[in-house]
């Protein structure tokens, strides 16, 4: 494996990666937003879907932006 690419040749953020206070505090907005929530028809927290498509476009080499949007999108719609 290249240094700074993963297996799939995805660009690998700066390490040490630390989470910036934006998008912690998306995180709280959405924990917020969607606290009393749950999966359609299960007992799961809703935020984990959230947490879920943030995790998937960082994993995909998302920006902070894109991450941020990740965790927001369902925000207007859902919440």
């Amino acid at each position: 494996m290249t240094e700074g690419v993963d297996q799939r040749g995805v660009p690998l953020p700066p390490k040490p990666w630390q989470y910036s206070g934006r998008i912690i505090a998306t995180m709280t907005v959405a924990a917020k937003i969607h606290a009393d929530q749950v999966r359609k028809g299960t007992t799961i927290p809703y935020l984990s879907y959230l947490l879920g498509a943030c995790a998937t476009a960082l994993d995909y080499g998302a920006n902070e932006d894109e991450a941020i949007a990740a965790l927001l999108h369902e925000a207007i719609e859902d919440g």
